[in-house]
């Protein structure tokens, strides 16, 4: 809304805030003066949300335990695992320790190194050199999985280093039988103190 009674739809999330003509450099802050932060920059790739369906849903059981698990999708010779989080039911815990996943960064992260045009992270450049300033669950995270990335291990195995830093984490938890409540960024982000309770 442009309160004027101009409306429109933006897509892709390009770049609002920007400094235009009107802009002399007395503030940076767009809320001081929005005039001077009124343009907008789009992106060719810029990809915020694929829109794609779903392809299928899963009924977490109840009796599954704190986790990370991740579903197998195998297409021909190709497989690859979608990670996700269990988290105890609402108000309650099963264990003394909680594991805070850090959903925040590997969103950060996400694609990183990839030279796939659209798929940025917050460390990156548009192809017209300016810097990425999002970043969106609703786009592909290619190495936001088990087992694949830009890095590799001693046996030679690709892995992303944000995600698998949690996951060995949380395989030595479960060798040394230390049970844990997995939480993450969003839940916490989004229930606040009422979810550390």
């Amino acid at each position: 809304m442009t309160g004027s009674g101009n409306h429109g739809t933006l897509s892709q999330l390009p770049v609002r805030s920007v400094s235009r003509p009107h802009w002399f450099g007395e503030t940076d802050n767009p809320s001081e003066n929005p005039r001077s932060y009124a343009a907008i920059h789009f992106h060719e790739d810029s990809l915020s949300d694929t829109k794609w369906d779903p392809d299928f849903a899963l009924n977490i059981p109840d009796d599954w335990a704190s986790g990370v698990y991740a579903a197998e999708l195998v297409a021909g010779n190709e497989i690859d695992h979608l990670p996700f989080a269990v988290l105890t039911p609402r108000g309650t815990t099963t264990a003394n320790v909680a594991f805070l996943l850090s959903t925040f960064t590997f969103l950060a992260y996400g694609n990183e190194l990839r030279d796939v045009k659209g798929l940025n992270n917050i460390y990156d450049s548009y192809v017209v050199g300016s810097g990425v300033p999002f970043a969106s669950l609703l786009q592909p995270l290619a190495n936001f999985r088990p087992c694949k990335g830009i890095l590799v291990n001693t046996n030679g195995e690709a892995f992303s280093q944000h995600l698998n830093a949690d996951l060995f984490l949380l395989r030595w938890s479960a060798e040394k039988s230390i049970e844990v409540d997995v939480l993450s960024d969003h839940d916490l982000h989004r229930e606040g103190a009422e979810l550390l309770e």
